[in-house]
């Protein structure tokens, strides 16, 4: 359980980090700054991979998505998915929020 738990946050981080390496201006990188710039992003992203971890992990919802993986990731099965939700969430909530704020200013 908390290897999942582990994993899903690997995930997010892998993606704000890959984000924050492909930035314009490439400068030291500043926790303090990089939490103050993305702290909404984060928060949600962490809420919902929070909120979707816990239904998992609670037994309550069963996911057989091996036939959509291929052969190594179905071999590893729930920390694949773990994995893939804290970076494939992380990312579709990001840019949904982007879009979003892009569309209000």
């Amino acid at each position: 359980m908390i290897s999942k738990i582990i994993l899903n946050f690997l995930g997010v981080m892998i993606y704000f980090l890959s984000r924050f390496s492909a930035r314009k201006n490439q400068g030291r990188f500043n926790p303090k700054f990089w939490l103050k710039d993305n702290w909404e992003e984060l928060t949600i992203i962490g809420l919902v991979d929070i909120s979707i971890m816990i239904l998992l992990l609670s037994n309550d919802i069963s996911l057989t998505v091996t036939e959509f993986l291929p052969d190594w990731a179905a071999s590893v099965g729930d920390l694949t998915i773990a994995w893939l939700l804290g970076l494939g969430l992380a990312s579709v909530i990001y840019n949904i929020i982007q879009k979003k704020i892009n569309t209000v200013v």
